[in-house]
């Protein structure tokens, strides 16, 4: 009883000793960070300036942001334009006129001191964003061109339905492959005197497909073409001169071939570009 008596006040003053003796755990973590946002330029008219906006938001330690806007013509090195701060946290530059053609590549830099620098689009993405200064085409050849091509693809989707009807009935007839040609001529017409003017207007150059270069619309133009023609040799009998006894492939081949016409043209015209 004595012991109870004596140790339960000596517990009680170790207990608060010891509990006066911590000392509540104490954290300040400042992270600086600056949130850079921008819309791309798609495209800009030739001899007028290219406008370039971003948009920053900042943790509240970060002052003094500065952006610059980086670009390049043509793989060439980059040139440096400082932005203008237009509102708090809204910036504004502007890339000079250039001919119609002329690919141009940048990028947008925020920068916080040495140590902070954030860009668009990042390092990891890209070099840069990408768009071309383009002309503008006259507007009659581009109707032209747009409305004939429709006319072809329609030409060539009724000749598929006429080809597929003739398995199904087992009756073949010469009107698929002349109708074909007419719309692969349609086509020709669409894709390269027209379509090559449109594409000068526009680009300062009439083609940059096969073999002078690699871009994608002019090269689905050229492979529609070329399958048509190569259809139109293997069924010139029935196409120029009304003798199918003169074609390569025999009439049970003609309506299957004249399908995978349709097919790959179908796809290719599809294909986004």
């Amino acid at each position: 009883m004595r012991l109870t008596r004596i140790g339960l006040p000596v517990l009680l003053i170790l207990a608060a000793t010891i509990g006066c003796g911590r000392k509540a755990e104490v954290e300040e973590f400042k992270a600086r960070w600056i949130r850079l946002k921008h819309t791309p330029i798609e495209e800009a008219k030739e001899g007028v300036d290219a406008p370039v906006t971003a948009d920053t938001e900042v943790s509240p330690d970060v002052t003094d942001v500065q952006l610059f806007l980086y670009y390049s013509r043509d793989s060439e090195p980059h040139e440096v334009v400082q932005m203008k701060s237009l509102n708090a946290g809204e910036y504004f530059a502007s890339i000079p006129p250039h001919s119609r053609g002329t690919l141009i590549e940048y990028y947008v830099e925020a920068r916080a001191g040495a140590d902070l620098v954030v860009r668009v689009p990042g390092e990891e993405t890209g070099p840069g964003f990408p768009f071309y200064y383009k002309g503008t085409p006259n507007r009659i050849l581009l109707i032209f061109h747009v409305v004939l091509m429709f006319v072809a693809i329609a030409i060539f989707l009724l000749s598929g339905y006429l080809a597929f009807k003739a398995i199904r009935n087992r009756k073949i007839t010469m009107r698929i492959p002349r109708l074909a040609f007419l719309g692969s001529v349609v086509f020709f017409v669409s894709s390269f005197p027209l379509g090559m003017i449109v594409a000068y207007q526009t680009f300062g150059k009439p083609w940059t497909g096969f073999p002078i270069g690699t871009d994608l619309t002019d090269n689905k133009s050229l492979a529609i073409v070329l399958y048509w023609a190569a259809a139109a040799f293997l069924y010139r009998g029935s196409v120029f001169r009304r003798d199918p006894s003169t074609d390569v492939l025999s009439m049970r081949a003609l309506p299957y071939v004249y399908i995978a016409g349709v097919i790959v043209t179908a796809v290719l015209f599809l294909i986004p570009h």
